[in-house]
């Protein structure tokens, strides 16, 4: 249901785009994985439209990889208990129970959302993601030389991170928490 409501919000942002664009010129929109409905926003109004990673090389090597897998299995990933997946530049496999909640269920209306998410990074002028090459050099080797996405090439992956939040300063009743 977050997620309908996330897709219906789509017509607000194209109304504050136009408003922006009014005043500004808008250069490209910075998207993050749950706002793929802007995606075709942004291609609609000629705008470069780039995801903003917040995880790091190896959780996108493995969300650019979730369509292949999909292709692979009409299982759920919950009813795989021994499966073991095996995703480009992560050296461990992975049990399939394990995955994100929202990919465990075939039957959740949440696994079509991450499906679709997955399936339209590709479709991006570009990849910001939080870390750095030296970090997670197999990740970022796999994704760039598009072994994670096999129908598409992958755009261009700029890393920017690692991002970290600053530390707050507490202040009264906070500062014991």
């Amino acid at each position: 249901m977050a997620f309908d409501f996330i897709r219906l919000s789509v017509a607000h942002a194209s109304h504050v785009l136009q408003q922006i664009s009014n005043a500004s010129t808008i250069r490209a929109l910075v998207i993050d994985l749950f706002y793929t409905s802007a995606l075709l926003l942004a291609k609609d109004l000629n705008l470069p439209v780039y995801y903003f990673f917040t995880s790091g090389a190896y959780a996108l090597s493995a969300f650019l990889y979730i369509p292949k897998i999909h292709r692979e299995t009409t299982r759920s990933f919950k009813d795989l208990a021994t499966t073991d997946l095996h995703f480009p530049g992560i050296s461990s496999p992975l049990k399939a129970t394990l995955m994100l909640e929202p990919t465990l269920d075939h039957d959740d209306p949440a696994y079509w959302d991450m499906l679709h998410f997955c399936s339209h990074l590709p479709k991006s002028n570009g990849i910001i993601v939080n870390t750095f090459e030296e970090l997670e050099p197999k990740a970022v080797k796999v994704i760039v030389n598009g072994v994670c996405v096999l129908d598409a090439p992958t755009p261009p992956v700029y890393c920017i991170g690692p991002l970290i939040a600053e530390a707050e300063e507490k202040t009264g009743e906070d500062r014991w928490t």
